[in-house]
Parts: C-alpha cells; structure tokens; sequence
C-alpha cells in the first residue's frame, strides 16, 4: 500500500525562511555599519599620522653608482 505523506506547512516555512533573512539582514547591516565607522575614525582621527606617513614615503633618494665604461685603445 501507499504511505501517507503529510502535508508541508506552508506559513511555518515562510516564517522561518522570514527569520533566517532577517538575521541575514541584520548582521549586514552591523558589519556595513561597522566598516563606516572604521572609515570615519581613520579620516577623521588619523589624518594627521596619515597624512604624515604619505608625505615621508613620497620621495625615496637612493645613491646610484656611476656606471663606468672601460677606455677603449
């Protein structure tokens, strides 16, 4: 014989999918917000240590040897 096979409830898996999304959601969200502020502490914060940094690492002088070419007879 046949076995039976229950029936799927469908508002359940609906609200559980809805859960899942919304936690989804709300981690994003958190860590969007999360890289803002890390963005915003830096430029506004920092600037000045950056700004510092940038300007020293701008022009590096390295002493370059001379080449010399043997005198031909």
């Amino acid at each position: 014989m046949y076995k039976r096979v229950p029936l799927k409830n469908h508002l359940e898996e609906i609200q559980l999918i809805t859960r899942r999304v919304m936690t989804a959601l709300v981690i994003m969200i958190i860590l969007v917000l999360l890289l803002i502020l890390r963005l915003g502490y830096l430029q506004l914060n920092k600037h000045d240590l950056y700004t510092t940094l940038s300007k020293k690492n701008w022009l590096d002088l390295l002493p370059l040897e001379p080449t010399r070419l043997f005198p031909t007879k």
